[in-house]
């Protein structure tokens, strides 16, 4: 369950940046509108998730604060008493458990404010197949090649409001998480904030071995760097 949960925490960073390249990609087609005042929040969420082709059984309960600056964190809440945290700060993107920060990878808060603001730019995705509602807030769906789905809306920007995971393109979901409220308030620095734990690194350089290891060595390169980057300041 814990490399699920890893593997869930990667796709809500890495989604970001890919339906962000993909609608850059249509921006020349789009037709331009005016996008919404960004706005902070907090949405509480409801996770389910399916054993062994078994039917969804709720397994936890994230709360995720989102600041206008783009920075945000997701308390995760497992109903067999876990609770972790990943954090999307200004110098990184952490997760957190118990005492232990361990730093994942690198954060980017100006694209996370800026993505998927748009309707049009939504609709006119190469991965848009429809649109929803959920938490009474109207959202694009957007599904890749591997049956991911993810429901955003430009209120909400790059923090999907609904994710459905599979294990195959045409398969039965195994993870979903949705928003059961989206309260949109002031939020403060500390509801953001990876907090004064000391960092580790063993979780990031695991992910750089796993990138050489696929022969993506540029962006294991890239992570190294950023890793003597973070390790410097943490001195």
């Amino acid at each position: 369950m814990k490399l699920r949960t890893l593997a869930i925490a990667t796709f809500l960073c890495g989604c970001v940046l890919l339906a962000v390249s993909l609608i850059n990609a249509n921006k020349a087609k789009a037709v331009q509108s005016e996008p919404p005042t960004v706005r902070s929040f907090v949405m509480q969420c409801l996770v389910s998730q399916s054993e062994d082709g078994e039917s969804l059984t709720p397994k936890g309960f994230h709360i995720r604060a989102v600041s206008d600056t783009g920075e945000w964190k997701e308390t995760r809440y497992s109903f067999d008493g876990k609770v972790s945290a990943l954090v999307g700060a200004k110098d990184g993107l952490y997760i957190i458990n118990g005492n232990s920060k361990h730093l994942y990878g690198e954060s980017n808060p100006g694209l996370f404010r800026s993505a998927m603001r748009s309707e049009e730019e939504l609709q006119r995705s190469t991965q848009f197949i429809g649109t929803d509602e959920v938490a009474g807030i109207k959202t694009y769906v957007l599904r890749n090649e591997m049956g991911t789905e993810g429901h955003y809306s430009p209120l909400t920007g790059a923090t999907p409001l609904k994710l459905v995971i599979r294990a195959s393109p045409e398969g039965p979901p195994i993870s979903v998480t949705e928003a059961l409220s989206v309260e949109f308030r002031a939020v403060t620095e500390e509801e953001v904030s990876a907090g004064d734990l000391p960092v580790e690194f063993n979780v990031v350089r695991e992910k750089v071995e796993s990138l050489k290891r696929a022969g993506a060595y540029q962006q294991a390169g890239r992570l190294e760097q950023f890793i003597e980057q973070v390790r410097v300041k943490a001195k």
